[in-house]
């Protein structure tokens, strides 16, 4: 893992919102759904420099509190049914993993909160942006804002 800084940019896609509890259980988990509805409507439109982001914003509090999730691109704004969010400019603790998909960034959302819960992981999440971003079809980085 490592500290980056990065310049906010605009991701445009498809948004929910959820809390971490609901996604717990298939049955009301609806991250799942929305990546779906995803791949099957919007990345048709993808072009040569399209990236896939996940975009976690408006946090409730905290982990425990209702956010947003919008499955995106950075060259989807002209869609109509798109909805935007700005990751915003500040410092990331960014953690990376290789492996399929969609078990990869589950097991890398696993590492995340582990490390956090870790009284001496030494950072603090500010619970404004987190974000995913995809490589390729096997590897994916989390973005977690820190203070």
């Amino acid at each position: 893992m490592k500290v980056e800084s990065v310049e906010s940019f605009k991701v445009s896609g498809f948004s929910i919102r959820t809390r971490n509890e609901l996604e717990m259980n298939p049955e009301t988990g609806k991250i799942a759904s929305l990546w779906d509805k995803f791949f099957k409507d919007l990345v048709p439109r993808f072009n040569d420099s399209s990236t896939v982001f996940g975009v976690y914003t408006n946090y409730e509090s905290d982990a425990s509190g209702e956010f947003d999730v919008i499955a995106g691109s950075n060259t989807l704004s002209s869609y109509e049914e798109t909805q935007e969010a700005e990751i915003l400019s500040g410092k990331y603790l960014v953690f990376e993993k290789e492996g399929e998909m969609p078990n990869a960034v589950i097991e890398l959302w696993s590492e995340v909160w582990n490390f956090f819960e870790n009284e001496g992981c030494g950072y603090t999440r500010n619970f404004k942006t987190d974000f995913e971003k995809y490589i390729g079809s096997s590897k994916v980085e989390v973005y977690i804002g820190i203070n």
